[in-house]
């Protein structure tokens, strides 16, 4: 496998474009950073696409199995495409998972926490007075 050096590389390009939200709408894919992200993102059924791999790695033939076009790169490059100030030494595109939405059948379901009545409601760290009642 031919190690990816050069920043102006097409595939090092197309990634760094990700990094804006019109190229991921108009591309349908999205940059997972680091390899347990990654294998995270794997485990979900997402799609990879592209993935950059700074040194050798288990991880590289499951993405290969998935799909993924997968390469080898120097840190410079790696540093091209993603957007963290450090990488952690591995990328991958991902294709954007389809919007699903719920059928009319579908239970609607509100979830509340810690509720209280608005005229009981104290803030933190005072102390609640009782108040005298007016009927």
């Amino acid at each position: 496998m031919e190690k990816i050096t050069s920043t102006q590389n097409p595939v090092i390009r197309s990634l760094k474009a990700l990094k804006d939200a019109k190229e991921r709408a108009k591309t349908g894919l999205f940059l997972v950073e680091g390899e347990v992200m990654i294998k995270e993102a794997l485990k979900c059924g997402l799609m990879p696409r592209e993935a950059l791999f700074e040194n050798e790695s288990t991880l590289m033939d499951a993405l290969k199995k998935a799909g993924a076009n997968v390469h080898l790169c120097s840190r410079n490059a790696l540093e091209a495409a993603t957007d963290t100030k450090t990488p952690q030494g591995s990328v991958c595109a991902f294709t954007m998972p389809k919007k699903t939405s719920l059928p009319e059948t579908a239970m609607k379901i509100v979830a509340l926490d810690a509720v209280q009545d608005p005229e009981t409601w104290v803030p933190s760290g005072e102390r609640r007075t009782r108040r005298a009642s007016t009927r």
